[in-house]
């Protein structure tokens, strides 16, 4: 398991993924005061998504497997459109980059970065060039509905936890 709180480890353990797969499965990586747990995104419909990463939120916390929650990373890979006025997808001159979100529970803040995925004439990635720095974090911010359902789940699992253990 990876130290989350290092993003250049989590740049290289993205890279390492790259270079061996080719792409990354969305992965989300929890760390509490107990240990650390990394989850694959679920391949579902995102109303579906949200209801199963509450869920997960609060296994998590209720069986008390991680500890107080510290940070949770996500990390997948994304297309970053260069016309704001259409979907990146649509974008033809679009970045193919890996999406970094760190939220830190402590500070109750989030911070992301993006790295374009530099391929080979092969596609073989050979580097991640950095595109947005985490230079600055956003407040009371989780970063979008599922993160946002992870850690609404966690805290409702850990006040159950607590009533249970008094």
């Amino acid at each position: 398991m990876i130290s989350m709180s290092n993003l250049i480890e989590i740049v290289d353990f993205a890279k390492d993924l790259l270079t061996k797969y080719g792409y990354i499965y969305p992965v989300i990586l929890i760390e509490g005061t107990k240990g650390s747990e990394t989850r694959p995104y679920p391949s579902l419909p995102e109303r579906d998504k949200v209801v199963i990463l509450e869920a997960l939120g609060f296994t998590l916390a209720f069986e008390d497997h991680i500890g107080e929650l510290l940070q949770i990373t996500s990390v997948c890979e994304a297309w970053i459109g260069r016309d704001p006025s259409i979907r990146p997808s649509k974008d033809t001159k679009r970045i193919e980059a890996v999406f970094i979100v760190q939220f830190d529970a402590n500070m109750h803040s989030t911070n992301f970065a993006y790295y374009k995925i530099i391929r080979n004439k092969g596609s073989d990635v050979i580097n991640l060039e950095t595109v947005k720095n985490p230079d600055t974090a956003s407040k009371d911010i989780i970063f979008g509905p599922y993160l946002d359902a992870l850690v609404r789940g966690f805290n409702r699992g850990r006040i159950k936890w607590r009533e249970q253990s008094r």
